[in-house]
């Protein structure tokens, strides 16, 4: 396993062009969701799940490398950190 320094990835300031690429798209509703280790990194499936008497449908799935999936936990650990610190209120985005 990699030095903990050289699984992280660099990462990159946020610019408006990058706000707009992550609104040009749908946004699902995912309320369980799995990831599945693989040789090279992971596959992170997002699923919405209704009531226990239908199957959970499917809404996208991404693959992370493992640095990519480390910067990932960082990001959300900044922006859950961040949520609990204003009582729920989160605001902007974040970067680590």
């Amino acid at each position: 396993m990699a030095e903990d320094g050289e699984a992280r990835a660099k990462a990159l300031p946020v610019s408006l062009d990058d706000v707009k690429a992550a609104y040009s798209g749908p946004a699902h509703a995912v309320n369980r969701f799995i990831s599945i280790p693989t040789g090279i990194g992971f596959r992170v499936a997002f699923l919405e799940f209704f009531d226990e008497a239908y199957s959970p449908e499917f809404r996208s799935a991404i693959f992370l490398s493992y640095p990519d999936m480390v910067s990932l936990r960082d990001l959300l650990t900044a922006q859950i950190e961040r949520t609990e610190k204003t009582e729920g209120s989160p605001s902007g985005y974040s970067e680590v």
